[in-house]
C-alpha cells in the first residue's frame, strides 16, 4: 500500500541499483528475481543517502516488498546517512502494518527513539507521565532520526491525552523538527483539531504568563505530508 505520492529528496536517487527501484515501487516480482540472481550483497546495497532497499520499501508503504526483503534476510536495523532506520520511516508515516512486521523481525525502536518519544507516539499517556516523573529532563529530547520531540510525536499521531500530559509538563510548543515542523503544524496537517486547539490555548496561557515564545502557529512549515527522506 502506498500512502503519500511524494518523491524522495531532490527528486532523484543517484547511484541507485535495480533493487532500490524495485523496493521503492513495491515490485515484489522484481525483488525476488534480483535477489535470487545476485544474493545478499545486493540486498544491503546503499544509495547516496545511505538507504537500503528495505528502508525504501518501508518509507513508501509497500508491505509486500518489506515482507519479501525481510524474508531474504534484510537488516531491519540498518541506518541511513541521517541515522534513520526502516522502522523510523514506517513509524513516521503511520505505516502500522509495516512497523509491526519490522518489530516482529527484530527492529529495535531504541535505535532511533527515546523511551518517552516511543510512549508519546504510541499514545500511552500513563507511561508518558511516569517517564516524565522519573526524568523531566527528557521532556523535549528529540529522536535521532526526525528530530521530533515527544510532543511532536503525540501531536502527529493524534493522541490527545498524551499531548495533554506533555503540555501540562510545559513541553516546548515551538520547537521544530528536521523538516521545520512544529507540534501545531504536525497536528494541523493531519487534521487533529482537538490537539491544534489545545496547543493554541497553551500558547495563549504562556503569553499571559509573560513567557517569551516564538509564535508556534507560523514556525512550522508542514507536517507529516512533507518530503520524505
Amino acid at each position: 500500500m502506498t500512502t503519500l505520492g511524494v518523491t524522495d529528496p531532490d527528486g532523484a536517487t543517484p547511484e541507485d541499483n535495480d533493487l532500490h527501484h524495485a523496493a521503492r515501487g513495491g515490485n515484489t516480482t522484481a525483488i525476488h528475481f534480483l535477489l535470487q540472481r545476485w544474493g545478499r550483497d545486493y540486498l544491503e546495497a546503499r544509495d547516496n543517502y545511505g538507504r537500503t532497499p528495505l528502508y525504501l520499501a518501508a518509507l513508501h508503504g509497500h508491505a509486500d516488498a518489506v515482507e519479501a526483503l525481510l524474508g531474504f534476510g534484510a537488516d531491519p536495523n540498518a541506518r541511513t546517512a541521517l541515522n534513520r532506520t526502516p522502522l523510523s520511516a514506517a513509524d513516521a508515516y503511520g505505516q502500522t502494518e509495516i512497523s509491526q512486521m519490522l518489530r516482529d523481525n527484530g527492529a529495535n525502536p531504541a535505535y532511533w527513539q527515546t523511551h518517552l518519544c516511543m510512549a508519546a507516539q504510541l499514545g500511552n499517556a500513563t507511561m508518558v507521565e511516569e517517564l516524565l516523573d522519573a526524568n523531566a529532563a527528557n521532556r523535549d529530547r528529540r529522536d535521532f532520526g526526525y528530530g521530533r520531540t515527544p510532543l511532536m510525536w503525540a501531536a502527529v499521531m493524534g493522541h490527545v491525552e498524551a499531548v495533554r500530559v506533555l503540555l501540562d509538563a510545559d513541553a516546548v510548543i515551538n520547537m521544530v523538527d528536521f523538516q521545520e515542523c512544529t507540534p501545531w503544524g504536525l497536528a494541523a496537517d493531519n487534521r487533529h483539531t482537538d490537539i491544534v486547539n489545545m496547543i493554541i490555548v497553551k500558547m495563549l496561557q504562556d503569553r499571559r504568563r509573560g513567557r517569551e515564545i516564538t509564535t508556534a502557529l507560523t514556525a512550522g512549515k508542514r507536517g507529516i505530508g512533507g518530503l520524505r527522506s
